[in-house]
């Protein structure tokens, strides 16, 4: 049957979502389908930092934004287009599926939803679109169309056809028509239009160059050029993601392997690939290659490159390598896995089967680069490794700037100090900040997003969620604001330390009863030997305090005790800052993958650990004695800080710093807070060996320099 010009009807795939959250804007021309199982599915993903979690909560929320009843009946219409979206509830499979089909698994509900809605529509088309290659296979084994997600491309001959039937936009300054050559958008006003439908195509000439293809979206309200592949989307933060997006367009460079620890935006380079060029894309997980029979997974790796060889030129992204690229070295002691073996050696295979006259570029992701095969890493295989890096304050800056372009900001909001108390967070992390800070606001009913919304969504991300409901009693609620005005006073007043930016007696997280939240004045890569004195005598602060003014001590100052110890553990194993070991190196570490721990190896005698262990014991007693005849001294500064806590149970860092200024400038005592590191190199010098004595472990502070100066 010939089929009717009605819109036509696409069926949403899960993944089409988490890869795109706005993917139903471009059907906005036609109808969507989204299979009651595909909402159910988008539940699992709603929890966690990844793109995909966000994606999966930022459309859930679109979807919220329709009010239309007609949702799950005739079905809502899509923000300005003609098309309509409709959330299907399940059906039964059909005879030919349940024969096909024995497992009742999320994929062939979508199958048989999309099934049912082709057989009652037969004067229409309908297409399932999934980026699931073995989903594809399966709808055109049922005859149901089916087809890739990748946005807004189109190919050469589309080009060709789609330029004789475009209407041509009117004359526009020069400057107009370079903001649509080079990507930036452009008004319907720059152009002198008053209207465009949705999706509608147009054309430039651009003096002196080619013509540009445009298409108005009406998401953004915008006149979008339509580009083929050039760039990738994205601003490389160094010299290696700029090393990385030039391998990809090198025709001689077809193996690239992105690392880096989690959510610092490998998969999303992958993506900026997919959404910005013009050629087909196969993104893949290496868990997805798995399975319990035997060569399932060597044959998916071949289809996988054949299908990509007959599209060529193409893409294959293969994300989470490290689980089918594992050592084999490593498989074999913990008994093997001839599985992913098999797929491993067929991976191998096929990259050594093309040469640089097939145009296919393979990249993949992992966090875990130490673990890899080193035959995958070998030269002519994955030898080109790019860091994809956590952002500096600049990055931060940039990357928040991105995620805030839709959202309302208030006057009052400094990105800046934003980017300050985020260090050490990756790009998905601050996706996520901000998207908390815009629901918070949401929740108070305010139109715009204040710095006070942005800064709870960073306390958020760092140290849980606030559990107000959580009552403690009065004694524990007492130590607790001791505890943490101790950390407070020691991160103030002693040289090299991190500075306070909030303290809270408000439990968060799962354990948490309070905390002090430090920011470093400026990104750091290394520490000097001071400031890791400085970080333990901060660390040992709120156990002193306990001790000071509670007069015992509590299981509260358990991790702080950890971290204290393993400081000096690696001041005198790995950093050579120890008369115990001078200069040499204790521990090396093995396999210490990006964002984790790995095994370490003792290379020491029992001697020296004997010695080690004597040193840290009594470098901690030091430090200990130090900090608490700090807190002596300061005691009716920390009584203040304690009784303004227990007033409002956050305090901010500027009034941490009025306190103790007061306090001093009232007992005529030479500030600790302004105190400035410029003699620090003289007291290095002089404090060369850091022997257990107490006096050589001392944190510098003001009134030694200047005892020093007299001398």
């Amino acid at each position: 049957m010939k089929k009717s010009k009605q819109p036509k009807i696409f069926v949403l795939d899960t993944n089409v979502i988490l890869h795109d959250y706005r993917s139903i804007h471009n059907f906005q021309e036609n109808d969507i389908v989204i299979p009651i199982a595909v909402i159910e599915e988008l539940d699992k993903f709603k929890k966690g930092n990844e793109t995909l979690n966000f994606n999966a909560r930022e459309f859930v929320r679109e979807m919220d934004k329709i009010t239309d009843n007609q949702l799950f009946d005739k079905g809502a219409r899509i923000a300005r287009g003609k098309g309509l979206i409709k959330i299907e509830l399940g059906h039964p499979f059909s005879e030919q599926m349940a024969e096909s089909f024995f497992d009742d698994t999320q994929d062939h509900r979508i199958l048989a939803t999309t099934q049912w809605i082709q057989e009652k529509n037969p004067d229409r088309v309908v297409a399932l679109v999934t980026k699931d290659i073995n989903l594809r296979m399966k709808a055109k084994a049922l005859r149901i169309m089916a087809q890739d997600y990748l946005t807004d491309k189109v190919t050469e001959e589309k080009v060709e056809n789609i330029h004789k039937e475009v209407k041509v936009l009117p004359e526009a300054p020069q400057d107009k028509i370079d903001k649509l050559f080079y990507g930036n958008g452009a008004t319907l006003k720059d152009f002198k239009l008053k209207n465009a439908l949705p999706n509608q195509l147009f054309k430039v000439d651009r003096e002196g160059m080619h013509t540009v293809l445009v298409r108005y979206s009406a998401f953004t309200n915008t006149l979008v050029g339509i580009k083929k592949v050039k760039a990738y989307g994205i601003e490389s933060r160094n010299d290696e993601q700029t090393f990385a997006l030039d391998a990809l367009l090198n025709p001689d460079i077809k193996l690239v392997s992105l690392t880096g620890t989690a959510g610092t935006g490998k998969t999303l380079l992958a993506k900026a690939v997919a959404g910005e060029a013009d050629v087909p894309f196969f993104s893949v997980s290496g868990s997805s290659f798995i399975e319990m029979f035997v060569g399932v997974g060597a044959a998916r790796v071949r289809d996988l490159f054949e299908q990509a060889k007959k599209d060529a030129p193409s893409i294959i992204f293969i994300d989470e390598i490290d689980a089918i690229g594992k050592s084999r070295a490593a498989g074999a002691m913990m008994g093997g896995n001839d599985e992913r073996e098999q797929t491993l050696n067929q991976l191998l295979a096929e990259m050594d089967g093309f040469g640089t006259d097939i145009p296919v570029i393979v990249l993949a992701a992992t966090n875990r680069p130490e673990i890899l095969d080193q035959a995958l890493m070998r030269p002519g295989r994955f030898d080109r490794q790019v860091l994809v890096d956590k952002p500096d304050f600049a990055g931060r800056v940039k990357i928040l700037n991105v995620h805030m372009r839709n959202v309302k900001m208030d006057d009052d909001v400094e990105i800046e100090e934003i980017a300050r108390l985020t260090a050490g967070l990756a790009g998905a992390d601050l996706a996520n900040v901000i998207n908390e800070a815009a629901l918070l606001a949401g929740r108070k009913s305010q139109k715009t997003v204040k710095q006070k919304d942005l800064f709870e969504a960073v306390e958020r991300a760092i140290a849980g969620l606030a559990k107000k409901s959580r009552r403690i009693n009065p004694k524990e609620k007492k130590i607790v604001a001791y505890h943490e005005s101790g950390h407070a006073l020691l991160a103030e007043t002693t040289v090299g330390a991190r500075k306070v930016s909030k303290v809270s007696i408000v439990p968060r997280g799962l354990a948490a009863l309070g905390y002090t939240l430090n920011k470093p004045e400026e990104d750091k890569f290394m520490m000097q030997r001071h400031e890791m004195w400085a970080e333990v005598d901060v660390l040992l602060g709120g156990r002193a305090a306990e001790q000071v003014f509670i007069g015992e001590i509590s299981t509260g100052a358990g991790n702080d005790l950890e971290r204290a110890t393993d400081i000096i553990k690696s001041m005198v194993q790995t950093y050579g800052m120890s008369d115990v070991a001078g200069l040499m190196v204790l521990e090396k570490s093995r396999h210490s993958f990006l964002g984790g721990g790995g095994q370490a190896s003792r290379e020491y005698s029992d001697k020296m650990a004997e010695s080690m262990d004597e040193f840290i014991k009594s470098s901690l007693q030091n430090r200990y004695e130090i900090v608490v005849a700090r807190l002596e001294e300061y005691r009716e500064a920390i009584e203040e800080m304690v009784a303004l806590l227990y007033k409002k149970e956050n305090i901010e860092g500027s009034e941490v710093r009025e306190i103790i200024l007061n306090f001093e400038k009232a007992n005529n005592i030479d500030s600790k807070i302004t105190q400035d590191t410029s003699h620090i190199e003289d007291e290095l010098k002089q404090d060369a060996t850091m022997s257990p004595k107490k006096e050589t472990n001392k944190t510098p502070v003001k009134e030694d320099r200047e005892q020093e100066d007299e001398k």
